[in-house]
């Protein structure tokens, strides 16, 4: 789905990578569209910090990677 963050920020996802499962251990992503690098960089550390972190739970890993070269 998409979720309109504010004005500058479009959330998509999440959905599962391309290589959904390993030994066990599901992975998904979330792509994050802004019209500049400052405003994602703000957006993912605003995401981050209030909602994104504290509803995930303890064992999930998570990674951010800004301009990703595949999804995989």
């Amino acid at each position: 789905y998409l979720k309109k963050y504010n004005d500058e920020l479009k959330i998509y996802g999440p959905s599962p990578s391309a290589i959904h499962r390993i030994k066990n251990k599901f992975r998904s992503h979330i792509t994050i569209q802004a019209k500049s690098r400052q405003t994602l960089i703000g957006g993912i550390k605003s995401l981050l910090e209030n909602e994104i972190y504290t509803k995930i739970k303890r064992d999930t890993k998570l990674v951010v990677d800004i301009d990703p070269y595949d999804y995989s």
